[in-house]
């Protein structure tokens, strides 16, 4: 349930709610100042920005957070066993007979 809250609802969620705050702090500033709630500017390089971050947040996540196997291994995904969802593992991959023989079949 997290991974789904933090690689789904986050990411399209965040902006929005950066947009409003940003909104909601220029009409304080406005009302504070005496300015006008129309002269708020509209925030292109701050939606930018929020868009850029969580880009490179989610690539890094992916990376991060996502199984990782060395070449002698391999990954197998999640699967339903028995009404049960069971979770991916990192396995070792057993050796074929062809692995760690010579060009000529020694």
């Amino acid at each position: 349930m997290l991974k789904k809250f933090l690689t789904v609802v986050l990411p399209i969620a965040l902006p929005f709610l950066v947009y409003w705050g940003y909104v909601m702090l220029a009409r304080w500033r406005a009302r504070k100042t005496g300015g006008v709630e129309r002269d708020i500017p509209w925030p292109w390089a701050v939606l930018t920005l929020v868009a850029v971050v969580l880009m490179v947040s989610t690539l890094v996540g992916y990376r991060v957070l996502d199984e990782q196997a060395t070449p002698g291994q391999q990954i197998t995904p999640e699967r339903l066993i028995d009404g049960q969802i069971q979770d991916s593992d990192v396995v070792d991959r057993p050796e074929s007979p062809r692995e760690g023989r010579g060009a000529a079949g020694e």
